[in-house]
């Protein structure tokens, strides 16, 4: 009987060693950690996981535990909030996983004090771009702290100021409070007279994002290819990259996990529209959209176009690009070369 007791004991402790949040010099509840991020002025880090997490235990134990990571997260006051199910506080870190835009795990995001967004990032990453991301959190503390003393001598019911706000807080990825800016310049310019053609872009593309109906995120998308009609300021080429994007997730089939070849045949003109438009951004995922498109659809040609446009986005690929592209030339057809 011993021997079962004992086995039972180590479990525990094996769960109670490796559960969540078990993480040294980190706190465990996220009022007690903002409160002393209060205290000290310092921005807190917070590291959303879970119990079944492989890749929170990964960066735990390369990273949290390591004495690169521990000088990298000295700057901060560090939590580790456990979302598993059944956990006491569950439901309020996933409301505030939503509120900084976050959704898988390991979920790490960077606020202030009072709560303001400095960065945030997902997933396993290795010791360098970990430092990088906390540098970046670090130098947008800076940014933040200028921001907030123009705002404390500026007119903040101005237009100049709301569109200064909105573009701060937007490039600093900080969609709840960008997104605040644009409803109030909404209501001091209501029929977008604006004579900030950028700015009108913008504010037109954060409302876009968040419309609460398709009849309204048609309406926002119809501005905003007026307001940025030749994608001069790139918001354009974003939203046409989320609407092919939609389409995509509505056409997967869970059951099968393939894409309804019917549905994505009908983005492949629309993706070459989007192409021909200049400053886009994310050239290279919208090329990786066609090669999945075609790729459902079985057209070969489509495909390898999709391929040497991605080499030219991103030459570094080629190694692993050129064979592809050399497969597929040699099984497509002769009525498609």
């Amino acid at each position: 009987m011993k021997r079962p007791l004992l086995l039972l004991t180590l479990l525990a402790m094996s769960s109670s060693l490796f559960a969540a949040g078990a993480v040294p010099g980190f706190h465990t509840d996220y009022d007690t950690a903002l409160a002393e991020a209060k205290k000290l002025d310092k921005p807190l880090y917070i590291h959303f996981t879970t119990d079944w997490c492989s890749w929170c235990r990964k960066i735990e134990n390369d990273i949290y535990k390591k004495a690169k990571g521990k000088a990298a997260l000295k700057p901060f006051v560090a939590v580790s909030l456990n979302c598993t199910e059944g956990e006491p506080k569950v439901a309020a870190y996933k409301t505030l996983m939503k509120k900084y835009g976050m959704g898988g795990y390991p979920a790490l995001v960077m606020i202030t004090p009072d709560e303001t967004l400095l960065s945030k990032f997902s997933g396993y990453v290795k010791m360098p771009e970990f430092k990088v991301e906390l540098a970046k959190a670090l130098t947008n503390r800076k940014k933040i702290t200028d921001f907030k003393a123009y705002e404390a001598k500026a007119d903040t019911a101005s237009t100049e100021f709301l569109n200064k706000a909105m573009t701060f807080y937007f490039d600093m990825g900080d969609s709840a409070k960008s997104l605040t800016y644009a409803n109030a310049l909404v209501k001091a310019d209501p029929k977008g007279e604006d004579k900030n053609a950028k700015a009108l872009a913008l504010r037109t593309y954060i409302l876009y994002r968040t419309a609460k109906t398709p009849k309204d995120s048609k309406a926002k998308l119809a501005k905003l290819k007026t307001r940025d009609a030749k994608n001069e300021y790139g918001f354009l080429g974003m939203a046409c990259t989320n609407e092919i994007d939609q389409t995509f997730r509505k056409a997967y089939d869970q059951t099968t996990r393939k894409l309804d070849a019917e549905i994505v045949k009908a983005t492949l003109p629309k993706i070459d529209e989007l192409l021909k438009l200049p400053n886009l951004s994310n050239r290279f995922q919208v090329l990786n959209m066609k090669r999945i498109a075609a790729t459902s659809v079985g057209n070969t040609t489509a495909q390898i176009e999709a391929l040497e446009g991605m080499k030219v986005a991103r030459p570094d690929l080629a190694s692993k690009i050129d064979p592809m592209i050399k497969a597929l030339k040699a099984k497509q057809v002769p009525a498609e070369k």
